[in-house]
């Protein structure tokens, strides 16, 4: 059973690595016939200049700024998020006020969000803003989903033995909940990512990895420009990818099932 585990593992990454190698190819292919590296680095120019960009304190400054500002926007959301998804599957009347709002921002561009939210807050503060606002609806939604499901015999079993609120949401709700949240939770890291650089860009927060994409933008360093979004796609799947090992290593623990 183990090596079979083992084995499929091994499969999958291999077919992963291949997959990389494959796109990694046609785009050496396509800087190959660009020739040059205003319009289209290659793959080698932008490892290089990434890891001439690495050791550098505004380097390390610019990441260390925007993940922060994604954890504070995020961990705004979640808390926001649980809080009025429990809410609104207890009380009809704010779940009426609360899904037209969720709609509403499901549906406007992530720059017009930006742009509007530039009016009201500082440029240090609107990325966070628009990282809650938009990671806040899979929250919401994941949350208010797993309220709508808990097994309503259980609960009226711990009404009937009068058992109270505190143990009916730790016994109850919080096991049943958890996996919505934490798949909710998943989808908002991805989301903090985009909404957050995307703001920075727009805003043009200092020490902030939105900033360093247009700059290069601005001073033509398409390398660095490749450079930077690299470093964004490779941050943002570390950390969905730690998340996923959280929730799994959780799931293991407490024996309920990650939602995908």
């Amino acid at each position: 059973m183990m090596n079979s585990i083992t084995q499929s593992k091994m499969s999958k990454q291999i077919r992963t690595i291949l997959v990389i190698g494959f796109y990694l190819l046609i785009w050496e292919f396509g800087a190959a016939r660009v020739s040059s590296s205003l319009i289209l680095p290659s793959p080698r120019e932008t490892i290089k200049t990434l890891l001439e960009l690495m050791p550098k304190e505004v380097f390390r400054l610019a990441v260390g700024t925007t993940v922060a500002r994604i954890i504070a926007g995020v961990g705004l959301s979640m808390g926001a998020g649980i809080v009025l998804g429990v809410a609104s599957s207890l009380n009809r009347k704010l779940l009426y006020l609360i899904e037209p709002l969720i709609g509403l921002v499901k549906a406007i561009p992530v720059v017009s969000v930006s742009i509007l939210i530039l009016l009201w807050f500082d440029e240090n503060l609107a990325p966070v803003a628009v990282c809650f606002l938009l990671c806040f609806p899979p929250i919401w939604s994941n949350t208010f989903e797993g309220m709508s499901t808990v097994d309503s015999k259980k609960l009226e079993m711990a009404k009937v033995y009068q058992v109270d609120m505190l143990s009916v949401l730790r016994n109850i709700y919080l096991p049943h909940l958890s996996p919505y949240i934490l798949s909710g939770l998943s989808i908002s890291i991805g989301l903090g990512w985009k909404s957050t650089v995307t703001a920075e860009l727009l805003s043009s927060a200092p020490y902030a990895m939105g900033r360093m994409i247009y700059n290069s933008k601005i001073y033509l360093e398409t390398t660095e420009l490749f450079a930077w979004t690299a470093t964004v796609i490779i941050l943002s799947i570390l950390m969905e990818k730690g998340v996923k090992g959280l929730i799994e290593k959780r799931s293991k623990m407490v024996g309920y099932g990650y939602r995908n």
